[in-house]
């Protein structure tokens, strides 16, 4: 109640209201514009912080990933990321293993009542900031958008129009 968040999108819509049209089964991955120093950061960090309170498994796991340390030469850079917060079987003892177990995690949605649900909530922050030529970022998060079991929310200070995402505004 001390820090209301608003999103712009055909009216304004409170933080809440923007995640259960997110992760419903009719959502598709986002884009959350704001200038510097509106929130942008504070809105993913809250979200992570309160979607990844309790675990429950007909709701998605969180990740918050700051896109600040970007390697170009890395292609799989945020799929990387995701590998360091996680923990495998014994028998996915290599990387090769490990990614392929992830891959198979991302395909997979949750199933329930009201239908699929991703298994995962992804949380991009800072694209704005990334620097060089970010077609390899761009092209990893189009991959990864395209997967049933994964929903992104990313935040920018402007548009890509490469990643195709349904753009709102912070209010």
């Amino acid at each position: 109640g001390l820090y209301p968040i608003r999103l712009e999108k055909n009216g304004s819509v409170s933080l809440e209201q923007y995640l259960a049209q997110l992760l419903s089964p009719e959502g598709s991955s986002g884009l959350i514009l704001a200038q510097g120093g509106m929130g942008k950061t504070t809105l993913l960090l809250h979200t992570a912080m309160l979607r990844g309170k309790r675990y429950s498994p007909a709701s998605p796991a969180v990740f918050y990933i700051s896109l600040n340390g970007w390697d170009k030469a890395d292609p799989q850079y945020i799929r990387r990321q995701i590998l360091l917060r996680l923990r495998f079987k014994p028998e996915e003892n290599t990387f090769d293993g490990a990614m392929h177990a992830l891959e198979q995690l991302l395909a997979q949605p949750i199933k329930t009542r009201e239908g699929l649900r991703p298994t995962v909530l992804l949380l991009l922050d800072g694209l704005n900031e990334v620097q060089g030529d970010i077609a390899p970022l761009v092209q990893e998060i189009n991959v990864l958008k395209a997967m049933a079991g994964i929903r992104i929310a990313a935040a920018s200070r402007s548009e890509i129009p490469e990643l195709m995402l349904d753009a709102v505004r912070l209010m």
